[in-house]
């Protein structure tokens, strides 16, 4: 079992899972009771997974927003080769793709 709690206004969600055999009797329902379950030794491990609306929300444009990644992307000025370029220069999101990042991680990583 898992839980999921809004996080508030940066649209963040955590997701709580615990390893032991069974799952907290009661699970956290709110902010301050889970930080109690997380200081309690009931909780073993945490996983928490989050999205682009972390980023966005410090101010970290995303891939497509205006000034994001896929927006600001300049292929002549990236190491990759001429078919790689012409990849990114016809399509932006061709940068993340798994085929050109495992090729060359560069145009991503850059």
């Amino acid at each position: 079992r898992h839980l999921s709690l809004d996080a508030g206004k940066t649209h963040s969600w955590c997701a709580l899972a615990s390893t032991g055999r069974t799952m907290p009797s009661r699970l956290p329902t709110n902010v301050s009771s889970l930080a109690k379950f997380i200081a309690s030794p009931e909780c073993r491990s945490i996983a928490i997974l989050t999205g682009a609306g972390v980023s966005v929300a410090a101010g970290i444009p995303d891939f497509r927003s205006p000034g994001g990644m896929y927006d600001t992307l300049r292929p002549e000025l990236i190491t990759a080769t001429a078919a790689q370029r012409r990849a990114m220069a016809a399509d932006p999101t061709a940068v993340v793709l798994k085929d050109m990042f495992f090729a060359n991680a560069f145009p991503y990583l850059e």
